[in-house]
């Protein structure tokens, strides 16, 4: 007499659960994102075409922030020269990013040229180098770090994208860059108040 033993609920979801689990890794791997470069713009050093214009604009008009991943740069954190007393020789809460250059869905090849020619740019090691220490708070100036990058490939790309841009979209780069500049600028004057304040003491 053949001795069957009833399967359990449990085994029985666990199996249930592995299918699914396989299912959904070998669906995530073959989906590609919408709003990354599409493959043939990622090694294209130069947008000669109408459809490569057309495409690269495409993707412009729909690249955030989020898109960049983690993997795309490295993080480092040390003490801010910036404002704040004593406590700022005691945290290290300025961020900086570098972003190594090579063509990928983030940064397409035909970002490099117009990349090449920003301040952020380091030429010894070709990438970008990004920092932020406006405030006391690292996660706060990484935040910033990266808005910053995400502007400079924005910018860059609209550098090098021919015609079909509107007003607002001109507008909205011009505010970027403008108010870039204005952290700078108020950076540098509260480094110099701070130097100042030492000096007095």
């Amino acid at each position: 007499m053949l001795n069957l033993r009833p399967t359990s609920h449990r085994s029985i979801f666990r199996r249930l659960s592995r299918t699914v689990f396989r299912c959904v890794r070998s669906f995530s791997s073959s989906d590609v994102r919408s709003d990354q470069a599409p493959p043939e713009l990622v090694n294209l050093e130069k947008l000669v075409t109408p459809s490569h214009h057309s495409l690269a604009r495409q993707w412009l008009d729909g690249f955030k922030l989020e898109d960049i991943p983690s993997r795309a740069y490295e993080i480092k954190y040390s003490r801010s020269s910036g404002p704040g007393g004593q406590h700022v020789n005691k945290t290290e809460s300025k961020a900086t990013i570098r972003v190594p250059l090579s063509p990928s869905p983030w940064t397409p090849a035909f970002l490099m040229l117009s990349l090449s020619k920003s301040h952020h740019y380091l030429k010894s090691n070709p990438s970008l180098l990004i920092s932020s220490q406006e405030t006391r708070d690292r996660r706060e100036n990484l935040r910033r770090a990266l808005d910053i990058l995400h502007q400079t490939l924005s910018q860059a790309g609209r550098e090098v994208v021919m015609g079909q841009t509107s007003d607002k979209q001109k507008e909205r780069v011009r505010g970027l860059i403008k108010a870039e500049k204005a952290r700078r600028r108020v950076d540098k004057t509260k480094r110099s108040e701070t130097k100042a304040d030492r000096g007095n003491h």
